[in-house]
């Protein structure tokens, strides 16, 4: 039974474009990153390091894994969440299926899918060590090493740390909206880390502490040479294995938990009584609806419905609970980068105004991807 729910997830997975689009996207961004210094996401060859060196690769995919945790959000709500929405569950549920291979196969299945796409990185390097726009003595011959060693201390610790607490969310409370928001704390850790690694004897904790392992490596890598950027690949490092065994302890017990709470019963729901009122008006209402013109005025009317739904929308959002659970944690957030904001490196500095923008920057980047991801898809659906 566990084998036929990991087939299911990768038939029906495999038949879907998402997976394809996400592979597609992901290619894309890594050869315009390897192609061009025009675009970067602050992992290109610097100096005399090759576009695709292996330290270059290696880091390419621990800052690709943040953003590629919303591509794992994708895989793993839409996976927990599938039966429910479509009210399938109680179908399922009432089938003399095993618990643990509902939870768990459904689990790794959509872990291979979410692993799948970052298959694109390798074929976007290997595309632009041919088709590229920098010289050609900023290439290396494609190499494979760097590839393997980011997919094992990278990209699947990472998919299944991420994809752990989610889906776990996810199936527990029946709600993507909470998993989505989850997704987000997660990054949280991160960015504490960052602002941690301003003072250098916190900085083992910030290292620890980081979800996504890429401070663990930029340690590793610190004090190296060109000549050991564009020859040597990441495999074993006392702080790499530190901190993926510690998250990845950390993920095997949110399953474990998730596995014990999680049931095939049915949540009562409360359902409003009928009042009198309700009843009359329901009786009273007739089926015959009057006639509707409607008339346009040209632009002032379009315009006048723009700015008409434009406020509703607004106003909307703003009451939204996703958006004030959003606002409450960026807020929560600044205030502890701030309270770091003065340490530099063993000293300290002014709370200039340059500084703090950069702080706030880093730090509210990725809440604003995530609102506009959201309600472009509320907005929309």
């Amino acid at each position: 039974m566990f084998l036929h729910f990991i087939k299911y997830e990768f038939k029906h997975w495999l038949k879907t474009p998402m997976v394809y689009v996400f592979l597609f996207i992901i290619a894309l961004l890594t050869w315009a990153q390897a192609s061009t210094d025009n675009v970067s996401f602050g992992t290109g060859g610097q100096g005399n390091v090759f576009e695709n060196a292996p330290s270059t690769i290696q880091q390419f995919y621990g800052v690709f894994g943040i953003f590629g945790m919303l591509f794992s959000i994708a895989f793993f709500n839409s996976t927990a969440g599938r039966d429910f929405n479509s009210n399938f569950h109680q179908i399922v549920f009432s089938k003399p299926i095993s618990k643990f291979a509902y939870f768990f196969a459904r689990f790794f299945g959509a872990a291979v899918m979410a692993i799948i796409p970052y298959l694109g990185i390798v074929l976007g390097y290997m595309v632009a060590v041919v088709f590229h726009f920098n010289p050609d003595e900023k290439y290396m011959n494609f190499i494979i090493e760097p590839h393997l060693a980011s997919f094992i201390f990278s990209v699947i610790p990472n998919t299944l740390i991420v994809g752990s607490f989610l889906y776990v969310i996810a199936m527990l409370t029946r709600s993507t909206v909470i998993s989505f928001i989850a997704g987000f704390g997660i990054i949280i850790f991160n960015i504490i880390g960052q602002a941690l690694t301003r003072n250098l004897s916190r900085e083992w904790i910030a290292t620890l502490i980081d979800p996504f392992g890429n401070r663990a490596l930029r340690r590793a890598t610190k004090y190296w040479t060109t000549s050991e950027m564009n020859s040597t690949v990441v495999w074993i490092n006392n702080e790499i294995v530190t901190n993926r065994l510690f998250w990845l302890g950390l993920a095997a017990l949110a399953l474990i938990f998730g596995y014990k709470r999680f049931t095939f019963e049915e949540k009562n729901k409360p359902t409003a009584k009928k009042t009198e009122e309700d009843t009359y008006i329901s009786k009273s209402t007739s089926n015959t609806l009057p006639a509707v013109t409607t008339v346009y005025n040209g632009f002032s009317a379009w315009f006048s419905q723009l700015l008409l739904i434009t406020k509703l929308e607004f106003k909307s959002i703003l009451k939204n609970t996703v958006f004030k659970i959003l606002a409450f944690i960026s807020i929560v957030l600044l205030i502890v980068v701030f309270a770091f904001s003065s340490e530099a490196y063993g000293g300290s500095e002014y709370p200039v105004t340059y500084n703090m923008i950069d702080i706030i920057k880093n730090s509210m980047n990725i809440f604003i991807i995530a609102i506009l991801i959201f309600y472009s898809g509320v907005l929309v659906w």
